[in-house]
């Protein structure tokens, strides 16, 4: 269940997420995510961010250890301007994707199923960040938006069509930083001194993101 993975400081991905989009860093970031519930491991989450044509994409495979076994794979890409969404999730037998662009003040989501295919539009803007359920790293695209003086942000989670506003709070905590998260999405990110991502915790879905230890 566990995969090893080269960790970046985070630092570097916050430089590369930034908005409006500054240089993208030379090297991206990788990792691994141990997801636990209840403080048991249910699942593994290994991600990766990277430069993509002046944007950052950031790429996620998430299994969970259920019957039958969950997987998601997800590929963002976040922009100055636009950014664009891909969620493949595959459980037994059955699987479905999500397609969703924003492009300028719209986002287009597009979801295939085995029973059919329905498309959609939601508000979009330079304010909106596109979120996958159940993947912590998306979550990464909150990090350099998040500043001492509390910041509200809007979120869409593409397949659901879940919205709202989430407020965003960076506070000095020992040993680094602690951003905290509140209004649709509870919970709080804690970084170490080098900017590296110690914890994700997001108590109204009873999960928990720690790095891979080995």
């Amino acid at each position: 269940m566990t995969i090893r993975a080269r960790r970046t400081p985070i630092l570097l991905l916050a430089a590369s997420l930034l908005a409006p989009v500054l240089p993208l860093a030379a090297q991206g970031a990788q990792g691994t995510f141990v997801i636990l519930a209840g403080g048991r491991a249910v699942g593994a989450e290994r991600w990766e961010v990277r430069p993509d044509a002046g944007s950052t994409r950031v790429t996620s495979t998430v299994s969970f250890l259920l019957t039958p076994l969950l997987a998601l794979e997800v590929s963002a890409v976040y922009g100055a301007s636009d950014q664009a969404l891909q969620l493949t999730r595959r459980q037994g037998e059955a699987s479905a994707q999500t397609f969703a662009v924003q492009q300028r003040n719209r986002v287009t989501v597009r979801r295939v199923a085995p029973g059919g295919e329905k498309a959609s539009e939601f508000p979009g803007g330079p304010d909106v960040v596109l979120l996958a359920d159940s993947v912590f790293a998306p979550l990464l695209r909150l990090l350099p938006l998040a500043t001492p003086t509390p910041r509200t942000v809007k979120v869409l989670y593409p397949e659901s069509g879940r919205r709202g506003q989430v407020r965003l709070e960076r506070q000095a905590a020992p040993g680094g930083a602690l951003i905290r998260l509140s209004g649709m999405l509870e919970g709080e990110i804690e970084l170490g001194r080098g900017g590296e991502v110690l914890r994700i915790s997001l108590p109204a879905l009873g999960l928990e993101a720690r790095p891979d230890p080995r």
